[in-house]
């Protein structure tokens, strides 16, 4: 079984660990359903509130800009004044110029639904046809026409209806769509609660499962271990006689133990001389070494030496590359002046024959001088670059020659170090040899010892009869019964 294979540690967290991943997705489901519901409440606010607030202050604003034609009329024919009756008609045509471009904006919100769409289109025609005899009406105010106007107002009244219940049936919509979303809302609260609930009663279920089966796994386990340390101490008891007649052997076989440690400390004394002898030698080594060591570090600095030359002799040719470049543009204006005066010269005809003679030759001498620049200037560029190659190989062999110092470093230091193993080897081998004396004597010792061990054993013996004891309380305690 896949649990038998893990230790007593992991068992014992497993099951914690498994309750703990179930409230983690509980806790992540919880989270993703609070997150759905903070949407559909900004929605509610940012959308369905927001229009359902727009269309209601549209209403009002139609409310008010209607009845305050009527209180112009009324005005106009209870003769008040005309300043008095255009500041009112002003103040009711800046508040209903803006309507159209403000339910235009409205429509163009990328959250209405198609309904919403189709209804604000359709209020916004109704209002173009609205303003348009509601300015009519204003005009005729404006020229002090109430009668005029008030016999207006009856097509005005009708296009009013029209757009008065066209914004009623977006308020209505607003609440329908408000409403949707809320009932939307409170599906998915109880949905979730219920998921919520489900996961949670299966998380428990789940622990209280693996709970069963981690203490199986853990009981089984050590029940079978006891039986095999009950079977062991029955084995120890055996031994402990075994033991007993193995202490008088041993004490036969230590006084041939002594004998072969005589030659052992002859054979310890030879081993000395060779390692002390292979010690001087690695001290010669490590003289050798050193001396390779400052020879490569003078080889390092002479090649770092050489690097700075063959940068300088770059930067010489990079200074003639530009000398020539200079050369090479002096060639090219000569030429142009050679050319403007063979041209002259032949303007000049049989006066200027000589002259252009002259100006031939000197357009030939620039062009072969221009020539010889650029072949020096190819020439340069190849020194440069060779130089550059030359840096480069230079700077490589400098970087092994560190690499190779770096080698010779560690080599004398790992001759140091065997210099320094083989004193120690040559100091552990006479303290070996000591030992060996000394172990000659300890074997002489191990004979009494053994009849010591014998009375050692039937007290071992009496231990493995305690353990046994022992081994029956922990069985009865793990399974319940009495010993």
């Amino acid at each position: 079984m896949f649990l038998n294979k893990l230790s007593l540690i992991k068992k014992n967290f497993i099951a914690p660990v498994i309750i703990i991943i179930f409230l983690a997705i509980i806790v992540s489901s919880g989270l993703i359903a609070f997150r759905a519901q903070l949407g559909t409440i900004k929605n509610l606010y940012s959308v369905r509130f927001k229009n359902y607030t727009y269309s209601a202050e549209l209403i009002a604003n139609l409310n008010y800009a209607q009845a305050s034609l009527y209180k112009v009329i009324s005005w106009i024919t209870n003769g008040y004044s005309k300043e008095q009756t255009n500041k009112q008609i002003e103040e009711i045509t800046n508040m209903i110029n803006p309507l159209d471009t403000q339910v235009k904006k409205y429509s163009e919100n990328k959250n209405n639904v198609p309904q919403e769409k189709k209804l604000l289109v359709d209020i916004y025609n109704s209002l173009l046809k609205y303003k348009g005899n509601y300015n009519q009406v204003l005009q005729m105010l404006r020229d002090n026409d109430a009668m005029t106007a008030a016999l207006f107002m009856a097509d005005l009244e009708k296009t009013y209806d029209d757009l008065y219940k066209l914004t009623e049936s977006l308020v209505q919509l607003e609440n329908n769509l408000s409403a949707q979303k809320y009932e939307r809302s409170v599906g998915n609260y109880k949905v979730m609660s219920n998921l919520f609930v489900g996961m949670s009663l299966i998380g428990i279920l789940l622990g209280l499962v693996f709970t069963f089966f981690m203490t199986r796994s853990v009981t089984n386990p050590i029940i079978r271990m006891m039986d095999k340390l009950m079977e062991a101490s029955m084995r120890v008891s055996s031994a402990a006689e075994e033991i007993s007649q193995s202490s008088k052997k041993m004490a036969e076989s230590s006084s041939e133990e002594a004998a072969s440690l005589e030659e052992t400390a002859a054979l310890l004394k030879e081993i000395s001389a060779v390692t002390q002898k292979t010690a001087e030698n690695a001290e010669k080594v490590d003289v050798k070494a050193t001396e390779v060591k400052e020879k490569a570090q003078n080889g390092e600095y002479s090649i770092k030496k050489m690097l700075a030359t063959i940068q300088q002799i770059k930067d010489s040719s990079d200074q003639t590359a530009k000398i020539i470049k200079t050369i090479d543009d002096i060639a090219f204006q000569t030429n142009l002046l050679a050319l403007n005066a063979a041209v002259e010269a032949a303007r000049a005809g049989e006066a200027g024959k000589g002259f252009a003679v002259v100006a031939e030759e000197v357009r030939n001498l620039a062009q072969r001088s221009a020539d010889a620049a650029k072949n020096t200037a190819n020439l340069i560029d190849g020194s440069r670059t060779q130089s550059e190659n030359g840096v480069s190989v230079v700077q490589e062999v400098s970087t092994m020659l560190e690499g190779i110092i770096s080698g010779v470093q560690d080599v004398t230091h790992l001759i140091t170090d065997v210099s320094e193993g083989n004193k120690s080897q040559v100091s552990g081998i006479n303290q070996i040899d000591t030992a060996v004396s000394q172990m000659n004597q300890t074997t002489q010792a191990v004979a009494a010892t053994s009849e010591q061990s014998a009375a050692a054993s039937d007290e071992l013996n009496n231990q493995a009869n305690t353990l046994n004891e022992m081994i029956g309380l922990l069985d009865g305690l793990i399974k319940g019964k009495k010993y």
